[in-house]
């Protein structure tokens, strides 16, 4: 299998974020718990969790430093605001630590070694993920792939991401007329990256747009018969990318034919590069949970599920999708076991 283009999702393709969220924030948990208990107080789990949900949500991100100042049982301790700022570091710098000893640890096996070794192949190397700006360079930072990956999309962050030399980093475009940003599976994300390559191999003009050179189609077609056909849901599953006419349509054609997409999300992942005609890898190993960790992972998926900020509709919504009969259908040009099964044929 030929590819020049790599494009990946983060989260659960290049290492375990369930794992690597939960038990990350857990430290911090556990830490406020034991401090509460020092000042006479006691925070239960589930309040945490519900507070945690409300903050998560109001900052816009599951990932904020900031969270911990939001929680009014935390605000309850009655701490001076020298103390409570002191204790947030402390909470922060524990949960930190944790997260990157947890992303390199559930970073699949040989998946950085492998990436190093396509793009000494001259393999041009993406990531798109919901994850926030900060988190996604971050987590990229400490798998020292630098360099490595060309370029990340990824959703804003409050917080400015590390800089990193040989990566460029893009937040997701708008949908039209719209403030709102794109979500997968929308086609489109491979849009603005295929456009973005072009330009970097020199071949297209940086001041030419995406809406400029692609465009979208609705294809009913594609709709998933279990929702109705008003669901936000519909827009993002319904629509095919096309090249419009003109004289660069040749050139975003053959970066279209020539990418690779792979991650471990058939309704996500499979949707969007199968709508935008492009190549789709399921990374089935990134859904695998060793024996020996299970316990671990189910405590991670539950704090994980409780703690976000995403709507819980839409989030209940997103896992009904992912169970209709299209994606159940959906059929990848290519199924990797381990990540090193896809490389293998490239070779």
């Amino acid at each position: 299998m030929n590819f020049k283009i790599l494009a990946m999702d983060l989260h659960n393709t290049i290492y375990d974020e369930v794992m690597e969220y939960g038990l990350a924030l857990n430290e911090a948990i556990i830490f406020w718990q034991e401090t509460a208990q020092k000042f006479g107080k006691t925070i239960t789990r589930e309040r945490l969790y519900a507070e945690l949900s409300i903050a998560h949500q109001e900052l816009a991100s599951d990932w904020d430093e900031d969270v911990w100042s939001l929680l009014p049982a935390l605000q309850e301790l009655n701490l001076s605001k020298q103390e409570f700022t002191q204790l947030c570091e402390q909470a922060i710098y524990l949960r930190r630590v944790k997260s990157q000893e947890l992303t390199k640890k559930t970073v699949y096996t040989g998946l950085v070694e492998t990436l190093k070794k396509l793009k000494s192949q001259g393999v041009r190397i993406y990531i798109i993920t919901e994850a926030t700006a900060d988190i996604a360079m971050q987590a990229l930072d400490w798998l020292r792939l630098g360099g490595v990956v060309q370029g990340v999309y990824t959703y804003p962050s409050r917080h400015a991401p590390v800089e990193l030399e040989g990566t460029y980093h893009k937040v997701f475009s708008n949908y039209p007329n719209s403030s709102t940003y794109l979500k997968k599976p929308h086609p489109f994300l491979l849009a603005d990256l295929s456009l973005d390559d072009a330009k970097l191999c020199g071949k297209i003009p940086n001041e030419v747009k995406t809406e400029e050179v692609f465009s979208i189609v609705h294809d009913e077609n594609l709709e998933l018969k279990e929702f109705a056909k008003d669901m936000n849901l519909q827009a993002d599953v319904s629509v095919k990318l096309q090249v419009r006419a003109g004289q660069y349509a040749e050139i975003l054609q053959e970066i279209l034919q020539d990418m690779l997409y792979v991650g471990d999300s058939k309704f996500k992942d499979g949707i969007m590069a199968q709508n935008a005609g492009v190549k789709f890898a399921w990374a089935a190993y990134g859904k695998q949970v060793a024996a020996e960790a299970a316990e671990d992972f189910e405590q991670s998926k539950q704090i994980l599920y409780a703690v976000t900020g995403w709507d819980k509709q839409i989030l209940q919504l997103t896992q009904e999708a992912s169970k209709s009969q299209r994606v159940h259908d959906l059929q990848p040009d290519f199924v990797l076991e381990n990540p090193l099964s896809l490389w293998e044929r490239e070779g």
